[in-house]
């Protein structure tokens, strides 16, 4: 045996104890996470003319599924995102609890509605008046305590964004000392194997925070990039810079930048991670919160309010203005009236000087229940005609003084009329209209209630209509004054038809005016009487007011909402100035446009009822934490299912590395037995000279 087979032998002999060493290394680091295992290259080292001189071992390496780990890292990031983003939505359902722990805002806003129906009962009662206002003072605090949780919650995740930065900071920094230690082993033909786990662990600790795209160079130099292209280290390290500020309601949070103020602002991208979900949090899911409880608090403030009632302020007493930027963070410092905590009776009263009311009266509370909390503000009324088009409004709508008659006899159940023995057939007697000829109306044999109608109409017409009443009588109505006169039937004849002889004087036209927490008022239009002259009476009357709408149409609207209801009393004059209900509905609910950037939307569609706004926000905020915790739970398992495939084809295995124990050892007792042998032929050799 030559020189060179005991060579072959001694290179076997140290290929086998870097061998046993790499595996003895695997099975060591077996189950700590990060660690891939390393296999040991080997080679036959060939010589020039194919001459063999034993065995040479190549670099450390490792084996990765570059694709693989890319979605396991990918799904790292979405994975805490979702965790981060349910934590924090969590916070907004213990708050408003269970729904039958009837603990949320709208259960609120449900307590005082029935607080105002038990006081319509009784409203003088100061025990059921303080029962509203304890009613509404919860609602306040309710909304004062959701607005904390806002901002409290809003500065928590600031915190934490802050923390995350110092975190990818340093890991940044850590990863390119990595990638320059890699770069050198790399260039001088060592093993990276070991470097490049320590590299991907602290990738991975990266994609928890911040999701990132990566690409290796051809020197082993790993970039790190944003999703957006941004890049964050190579060799050396990008610094991301904040300094934010502690929040209030309604203001904006600091942007996060690359390496200081002047530089790129990453905030505008999407970042991913916990980090883009602490961001997304901070100025936008917990903003709308923010806005979607502004938005409720404010409308509820202004339905009490437009009834005559201001029952919730702002620190200042007002309740704000109907610009979205005017009530910014309102929810977090509406009150309960000082006015009304000072004087329970005025939740009876309303807060406007000019309702008045009696003191047992509940036609402000019933105002508010029919209204504040119903579908519509008020009831308005509007007319189709020009009042402008003449010199005045008899000119102008045909209007005259109209005089009424009604019988006081059931004619109807009299059946033939001269069957009455009052009455005998021929007998007439005389109708006359104003200056008109008197006309002459006779009996017929076989005349019945309906005959004498057709008898009347047919002389009096235009001027006269006979009708019959509700219990059988004639009824006469005209368009001037009525003389019923005696011509051939006798007194009692005519008393019989259920009239006397006489004028009935017209009257000017009139119309009646009743809101919800007032009286019934009559106006009466007379000759001569102009536009002006009605919006005077008109808006004479407490809380109406009267306007000419487009086209000089008249206009009524309750001064502070409720009910308006117009009714003839005298004539037709509404129905000559073609007047016509309508509903009124209330300020609407605003869904985009929100927030002090004016740039958030609620996602809520705007609903009539106040309370079902409150249980809509609720039910909106609800799916959200629902959504993200079951996306938590379903990405969560499938990052575990890649993270398992990963361990699975690039961790180490106990029993594969047991098995390269054995082929090792049996290596490695070959190399042995070869040496042995040449030692025996050296002795032989020694002990033949």
């Amino acid at each position: 045996m030559s020189v060179q087979a005991l060579n072959i032998a001694l290179s076997g002999l140290k290929v086998a104890k870097q061998a046993l060493d790499v595996t003895s290394n695997n099975i060591a680091n077996a189950g700590v996470d990060g660690y891939t295992r390393k296999i040991l290259p080997q080679y036959t080292n060939v010589g020039t003319g194919g001459t063999y001189f034993g065995v040479l071992a190549g670099n450390i390496q490792r084996n990765m599924d570059v694709a693989l780990r890319r979605d396991v890292w990918a799904q790292t990031s979405k994975e805490n995102y979702l965790m981060t983003r349910t934590n924090y939505l969590e916070r907004i359902q213990t708050f408003h609890g269970a729904s039958d722990a009837e603990q949320a805002i709208s259960s609120a806003i449900s307590d005082l509605e029935n607080s105002f129906a038990q006081l319509s009962t009784s409203p003088e009662d100061i025990f059921l008046q303080n029962d509203v206002l304890n009613s509404a003072s919860e609602v306040a605090n309710t909304f004062n305590d959701f607005g904390d949780l806002i901002t409290n919650t809003r500065n928590d995740a600031q915190n934490e964004m802050r923390a995350a930065v110092t975190s990818i900071n340093e890991l940044l920094e850590n990863i390119a000392s990595l990638n320059q230690a890699i770069k050198r082993d790399f260039n001088l033909d060592r093993s990276t194997a070991a470097l490049e786990d320590e590299r991907d662990i602290a990738i991975k600790e990266l994609t928890k925070l911040v999701d990132i795209s990566t690409y290796t160079r051809g020197d082993a130099v790993m970039v790190i990039q944003t999703r957006g292209g941004t890049i964050l280290a190579e060799e050396s390290a990008q610094e991301l810079y904040f300094n934010p500020a502690t929040l209030s309601a309604g203001t904006t949070g600091a942007s996060i930048y690359l390496n200081d103020a002047t530089g790129i602002d990453l905030t505008t991208t999407n970042l991913g991670g916990s980090l883009g979900a602490l961001l997304e949090l901070r100025d936008q899911t917990l903003p709308s919160y923010q806005a979607q409880a502004d938005e409720l608090a404010h409308k509820l403030s202004l339905r009490f309010a437009s009834q005559g009632m201001v029952l919730f302020t702002d620190g200042s007493g007002a309740v704000p203005g109907l610009a979205t930027a005017d009530y910014v963070g309102y929810s977090s410092e509406i009150q309960v009236n000082p006015a009304i905590l000072a004087d329970t009776s005025l939740l009876r009263t309303g807060t406007e000087p000019s309702i008045s009311v009696g003191e047992a009266s509940s036609d402000v509370i019933q105002k508010i229940l029919d209204f504040t909390f119903g579908d519509t503000e008020e009831t308005t009324a509007a007319g189709t005609a020009d009042l402008l088009a003449g010199p005045d409004l008899f000119t102008i709508l045909g209007l005259s003084g109209t005089a009424q008659i009604a019988g006081t006899t059931d004619v109807a159940a009299m059946g033939v009329l001269s069957t009455d023995p009052d009455i005998n057939p021929g007998d007439s007697f005389t109708l006359q209209v104003g200056g008109n000829p008197p006309q002459n109306i006779v009996i017929g044999a076989a005349d019945d209630i309906t005959a004498l109608l057709a008898t009347i109409n047919g002389a009096m017409n235009p001027d006269l209509t006979a009708t019959q009443g509700p219990d059988g009588q004639i009824l006469f109505q005209a368009t001037g004054d009525i003389t019923i006169s005696t011509n051939t039937i006798s007194a009692a004849g005519l008393s019989a038809l259920g009239f006397t002889a006489g004028t009935t004087t017209a009257q000017n036209p009139s119309f009646s005016v009743e809101l919800s927490t007032g009286g019934v008022t009559e106006i009466t239009i007379a000759p001569g009487d102009t536009a002006a002259t009605l919006l005077a009476a008109l808006n004479a009357i407490p809380e109406l007011t009267a306007s000419l709408g487009p086209g000089n149409i008249l206009q009524l609207e309750p001064t502070y909402g409720g009910e308006l209801r117009l009714v003839n009393v005298n004539g037709t004059p509404l129905t000559a100035m073609g007047m016509s209900y309508s509903q009124t509905a209330h300020v609407a609910m605003q869904s985009t446009g929100l927030g002090a950037s004016g740039t958030l939307s609620t996602g809520i569609t705007s609903t009539d009822f106040i309370a079902e706004y409150g249980r809509r926000m609720i039910s909106a905020q609800a799916a959200d934490y629902q959504d993200a915790s079951r996306s938590y739970d379903l990405e969560g398992d499938y990052r575990g299912v890649l993270e398992q495939q990963l361990n699975n084809q690039f961790g180490v295995d106990i029993d594969q590395e047991m098995a390269a124990l054995i082929e090792i050892q049996t290596n490695y007792s070959a190399a042995a037995r070869v040496v042995q042998a040449s030692r025996e032929l050296f002795d032989e050799l020694l002990n033949a000279i």
